[in-house]
């Protein structure tokens, strides 16, 4: 390419940092891309492999990978230079230059290189991996080498006992070859009898891939094939019918709830009731309530057991003669209290007459002069008595 001659002179490590420049920038993609890739292609046969395939796989990851002249032209060279060479590689680097140049239009001479060397490598490679390889060497074609060392190896992996691939892999690897490799009656039958084996592992994904590799009005042809649509019919006809009582099943014991549910509703007032009753009356059995903290919990047995009644307790002399002088302050007191009464009504009686003669009768002076005297004396009378 004419517009890639002034940059093939730059070195492989900086022609491969602009294009991985050209991931992050779109602008750059667009404009220099095409120009790197046709720079890149004048001076892959010098580079190393592992440069070359470096800037194949960054070709195959960008938007110009299928559009772009230099990247084309990269393509062929890669497969030039790579052929005999490709055991340099690590096993990733060749998986995925194969996952992603085989739908290429100059890609299908470098899948080959690629994919020669990877059928020397199958035991490498993870199960996922390989089905995802068969995959892509499949448009090389039911007699390419590649392809038919890969498919030998798939039927040694289903004929193990341990390590086997999984039912759904398998159904997809016989929708992917039914049509590849009609023929191959070997392959077939193989993966049949797998398939037949582990039908009851199959997934509503795996029993479509079956359905879709062999239909009703013809496909593949292989000695499994009738049992093989039998089994997977049956299988699916004993997962309907599970289903079916899984959904009686949960239907009854949703009628079963609902009406357990209606019980309890109708049992509720009564029990209602009942709880009412029972909060009303306590239990006998019940335990008494703690009041008063751990001091009147070590009193209530002291308060249970009875009191004993003391002996009567002796009296000293002083408290005799103690007591003796108190009846004897309490009698003179007593006697006092008579006294003042029965000297009461002798004290008011002046005053009484002398209130009678003042409201009953008109006294003359001689009374008045009477009655002063009597007051003079009633003084001098009250004395003596008292002595």
């Amino acid at each position: 390419p004419i517009a890639g001659l002034g940059l093939a002179k730059v070195p492989a490590a900086d022609l491969i940092q602009l294009a991985e420049a050209s991931r992050k920038s779109p602008l750059v993609e667009e404009l220099a891309l095409d120009a790197l890739a046709g720079a890149a292609s004048l001076a892959l046969k010098g580079w190393s492999p592992g440069d070359v395939m470096h800037m194949v796989l960054l070709l195959a990851s960008s938007k110009a990978k299928s559009n772009s002249v230099g990247a084309q032209e990269v393509y062929t060279q890669a497969a030039e230079v790579l052929s005999g060479r490709a055991s340099e590689l690590p096993i990733a680097q060749l998986f995925e230059a194969a996952t992603s140049v085989g739908t290429l239009e100059k890609g299908l001479e470098l899948l080959k290189v690629v994919g020669t060397e990877l059928a020397e490598r199958p035991a490498k490679l993870e199960q996922a991996q390989l089905l995802r390889l068969t995959e892509a060497l499949i448009p090389l074609g039911a007699e390419s080498e590649a392809l038919g060392k890969i498919l030998d190896h798939w039927v040694t992996l289903v004929g193990k006992e341990t390590a086997e691939p999984s039912a759904d892999q398998v159904a997809r690897l016989f929708e992917l070859l039914a049509p590849v490799v009609p023929n191959n009656e070997r392959v077939l039958q193989a993966l049949g009898e797998h398939l037949e084996r582990k039908v009851g592992h199959l997934t509503p994904a795996g029993r479509n891939s079956i359905s879709n590799a062999l239909p009703s009005d013809g496909g593949a042809d292989f000695p499994a094939k009738a049992s093989l649509l039998k089994a997977v019919e049956q299988s699916q006809r004993r997962r309907s019918r599970s289903r079916d009582k899984e959904k009686d099943r949960g239907r009854g014991n949703a009628a079963a709830k609902e009406a357990t549910n209606g019980e309890r509703e109708r049992e509720r007032p009564k029990d209602d009731r009942r709880r009412g009753e029972e909060a009303r009356e306590p239990r006998r059995d019940q335990a008494r309530p703690e009041r008063g903290g751990a001091r009147e919990r070590e009193r209530e047995p002291r308060e249970r057991e009875p009191r004993e009644r003391e002996p009567p307790r002796e009296r000293e002399p002083r408290e005799r003669d103690r007591e003796k002088d108190r009846d004897r302050d309490r009698g003179g007191a007593k006697d006092r209290r008579e006294d003042s009464r029965k000297e009461a009504p002798r004290r008011s009686e002046p005053r009484k007459r002398a209130r009678e003669e003042r409201d009953g009768g008109k006294r003359g002076n001689g009374g008045m002069r009477a009655f002063s005297e009597e007051q003079d004396e009633s003084p001098e009378r009250d004395r003596r008595r008292r002595r």
